[in-house]
């Protein structure tokens, strides 16, 4: 009897053993290699931009995320293929390709659909850097100027074009505001030639606020070339004013 007690192992190490079974750390289990196979990150940047390129809706910016993310895309799947099992993120990879050829996609034809409906019947589409301010006064008997006679032409139409508002200190509820044709005197400083700026005159007693993107104007011009130094030569009578549906 005596010897049979100190046979059996002690009641402590005996519920280890059971539990150590019961939980599968056998020696087998212990003895097996850790398998783990890493996410690639060009997966998760493909999907990261994909899910900005729906920004794609909102604009031209949008567009080229778009296209960005697609590039990527198709560069993550590659590499994804490449790795032979190595890596994993192929699904983040096709995910991030599909939206973002959706989002190309979108973004043109929701740009494209803007462009040919955000001018007003009856007004004319106009540039104002390639059909105004690039034909500049004509200079005659020393100091006298007058209009090309191209840009003579749109005087008293009604007309819509795009600029950018010279915001001054007051932004709001703005009766009349000055357009230029780019942002670059606005934004980075500078005087604005003549030909590069217009007054625009809200009518009706309407009012709109000051915007630092582009902005839309359709109404009628006007033109004085005996403006003073400090007055505008060109004036639009504005119907409306609002911030540009498209780029271009």
């Amino acid at each position: 009897m005596t010897q049979e007690l100190l046979d059996q192992p002690p009641e402590a190490e005996t519920k280890d053993v059971s539990i150590s079974e019961d939980l599968g750390w056998g020696a087998d289990n212990q003895s097996a290699d850790f398998s783990y196979t890493p996410i690639s990150p060009w997966g998760i940047i493909a999907a990261v931009l994909a899910l900005l390129g729906l920004t794609a809706f909102l604009g031209l910016f949008g567009i080229v995320v778009a296209v960005v993310a697609f590039i990527v895309s198709i560069v993550a799947i590659a590499r994804i293929r490449g790795a032979q099992g190595t890596v994993r993120g192929m699904l983040s990879a096709v995910v991030g390709l599909l939206l973002s050829m959706s989002c190309v996609g979108g973004g043109v034809a929701s740009q494209v659909y803007h462009y040919n409906h955000e001018v007003p019947e009856g007004y004319r589409r106009t540039s104002f850097p390639e059909e105004i301010s690039a034909r500049q006064f004509q200079i005659f008997r020393g100091n006298q100027r007058r209009l090309h006679p191209e840009v003579a032409k749109l005087v008293d139409q009604k007309i819509f074009l795009k600029g950018f508002m010279w915001l001054s200190q007051r932004q709001e509820d703005l009766e009349t505001f000055v357009l230029l044709k780019d942002n670059g005197e606005c934004c980075f400083g500078g005087k604005p030639q003549p030909f590069d700026m217009m007054r625009v005159d809200l009518q009706d007693g309407k009012t709109v606020d000051g915007h630092t993107g582009m902005v839309s104007v359709a109404g009628t011009l006007r033109a004085n070339v005996k403006a003073d130094e400090d007055e505008a030569v060109y004036v639009m009578e504005a119907d409306f004013v609002e911030p540009s549906r498209t780029r271009f």
